[in-house]
């Protein structure tokens, strides 16, 4: 999942995180089966984690 980051004003996207791969599977039918099972809760922690990724990623290439 793509997450992208608003400016302040609201007028624009000014970046963006990107989750892991979140489902693998053999059709495009059985991935959306897969991705529409996901609860809010789930990709609500999959936006933390890659919030957290991206975050770990900054300091490491600022180090």
């Amino acid at each position: 999942m793509v997450f992208p980051r608003w400016a302040e004003t609201g007028v624009g996207i000014v970046g963006h995180v990107e989750t892991s791969i979140l489902v693998e599977a053999r059709s495009a039918p059985q991935a959306i089966q897969a991705l529409e099972s996901l609860t809010l809760y789930e990709v609500k922690d999959q936006l933390e984690k890659a919030i957290i990724r991206q975050s770990e990623l900054r300091t490491e290439e600022g180090s």
